[in-house]
């Protein structure tokens, strides 16, 4: 198995700055809707921009799905009670207490295939760390985020 490289060469540098320029955007395979958004967001930032492989784009799009149906669900289930009348009268628990019970469930198991057997995939864990920080140090520090270089206008 081929090594990674190392995160501190000039290279690994400038692959990681031209990453940090491009908007990591979820699989055109994979729609979001714009509810979904907000959740897509918070997940891509979790790691660097040079990290994020199209297989983890698609789970990262299947959790920001999974992530939003959950909230919806759960306000939902706050204005309609915990216990609901059933066809007979009887109260009884609400099943969405069910299926937020599902989604959560959905939801750590995207975030842990997300971090993919860490050791198999990416080494070990302190290395991955080390890397992972080192990438966002380069990212926050890059020339390209300051406005003293023209960008391209995209319309």
């Amino acid at each position: 198995m081929a090594r990674k490289q190392r995160i501190d060469s000039a290279t690994a540098a400038v692959s990681v700055m031209l990453a940090a320029t491009k908007e990591v955007l979820p699989p055109d395979f994979e729609p979001l809707e714009p509810s979904d958004m907000p959740y897509w967001e918070c997940i891509v930032r979790a790691r660097a921009s040079a990290e994020w492989t199209e297989e983890n784009r698609v789970v990262a799009a299947k959790l920001a799905r999974a992530m939003a149906d959950e909230k919806r669900i759960v306000l939902e289930l706050r204005s309609e009670g915990d216990l609901i009348e059933n066809g007979r009268g009887t109260m009884v628990v609400n099943p969405k207490h069910a299926l937020v019970e599902q989604l959560a469930r959905r939801v750590m198991a995207w975030r842990k295939a997300l971090a993919l057997d860490a050791r198999g995939a990416d080494g070990r864990v302190s290395d991955i760390a080390k890397r992972r920080g080192h990438a966002l140090e380069i990212e926050a520090d890059a020339p390209l985020h300051d406005d003293l270089l023209a960008r391209p206008s995209i319309q």
